[in-house]
């Protein structure tokens, strides 16, 4: 009886229409109730810069579209809500100093760029987010269909528990799916393609160089000797372009402003490395993470992967888990932060290995036969 309604074949309709559903919600919320987000106004100066643009008339058009996209009291509250914004509102240098900690994401700044000349930064920025988001949800879906029965719904218990979001402008959705395809492509023992993928995505942030060496190393470990050693290459020139061109403030500075003070103005900014303060900032932040539901389900779908993967040979998928987890804790020692937008390519990963373990390997029988031979 059990074994009926948990391989019962109308799972799979059901699961089309409630994904039909969802990129219906996706789309309806995108275009209505977009997130407005303070780095909306950097990424729109950032793309409106260039060459030798006059700094206070890229100032002015950037508030001015701002301003368009949002009613009085919405622009009031992004402008006013604390001194910092409040600075930056009312100094057109202090605000142009703050483009290095966003132009360093050098991938997405071009691609809104290239964006704008059809339509403005803002209206860029969310068409990016909306189309990377579903791109994100068809891989997940992609994964699940692979599993029979009710676990065929699984994406939409993982987009849930790690809040998918079509609705938001700053460029995290676009580089977890960028990931996302990597890691299907390292799934699916593509390592040539995952290596170019991932190497666009520490194009885009420059940060995934962290993430990117882990899973070069996994490579290496699976005998793609060449994938890896091109990612690991790949992946550091990519950081050192980010950082050359887009004029990265630097890890610690960078660090500085995130976790202990956000200065209005970054020129010249270079605040003396203090290792008392680090592993302050470290400790604190570590305790914040013990209380966030989101690294218990992170922890949850890891060990149900384990799980999984104890009963299975699969060493792909093994050696990527592990890459994943090692990378969270380097990034989470370098920069502790503990907003889940910056482990997206993280959690989500961890979610298409759960869904990737949970299919029937090419040696096992379907699901249903299974139950019928333990009947």
């Amino acid at each position: 009886m059990t074994a009926s309604v948990v391989y019962w074949r109308g799972w799979k309709a059901l699961s089309l229409v409630l994904l039909a559903g969802v990129v219906l919600y996706f789309i309806y919320f995108a275009i209505t109730r977009p997130a407005w987000d303070w780095d909306m106004v950097p990424y729109t100066l950032a793309a409106l810069s260039g060459g030798a643009a006059d700094v206070a008339a890229v100032n002015a058009k950037t508030w001015a579209i701002v301003k368009a996209h949002l009613s009085d009291a919405e622009f009031a509250g992004l402008i006013s809500s604390d001194a910092y914004r409040r600075a930056l509102y009312s100094d057109a240098a202090a605000l142009a100093s703050q483009l290095p900690l966003y132009e360093s994401k050098l991938g997405y700044i071009l691609l809104l760029k290239g964006l704008s000349v059809f339509t403005d930064p803002i209206k860029a920025m969310m068409g990016v987010t909306l189309v990377s988001t579903l791109g994100a949800l068809a891989l997940l879906a992609r994964q699940s269909w692979r599993i029979a029965g009710i676990a065929t719904l699984g994406w939409l218990l993982l987009i849930k528990l790690f809040g998918l979001n079509a609705s938001m402008t700053n460029p995290d959705m676009f580089i977890t799916f960028i990931y996302m395809v990597g890691f299907a492509a390292f799934l699916d023992r593509r390592f040539g393609l995952a290596a170019g993928v991932l190497i666009f995505a520490s194009v885009v942030r420059q940060d995934g160089v962290v993430l990117n060496l882990a899973l070069a190393a996994a490579m290496v470990a699976l005998s793609s000797t060449r994938a890896g050693v091109v990612l690991a290459v790949g992946s550091v020139a990519a950081y050192l372009l980010d950082t050359s061109i887009g004029r990265h403030i630097g890890w610690w500075p960078n660090y500085y402003f995130t976790f202990v003070e956000m200065q209005p103005n970054l020129t010249n900014f270079n605040p003396p490395f203090s290792a008392q303060l680090f592993l302050s900032v470290l400790g604190r932040q570590f305790v914040v993470l013990l209380h966030l539901y989101w690294s218990y389900a992170a922890l949850a779908v890891t060990m149900l992967s384990a799980i999984l993967l104890a009963r299975r040979s699969d060493s792909v998928a093994g050696l990527l888990m592990l890459a994943i987890l090692g990378a969270a804790v380097l990034r989470f020692l370098a920069y502790p932060s503990v907003e889940i937008r910056l482990y997206w390519p993280i959690v989500f990963g961890l979610s298409m290995i759960l869904l990737h373990v949970a299919a029937p390997s090419s040696q096992e029988g379907a699901p249903q036969e299974r139950a019928g031979r333990l009947a």
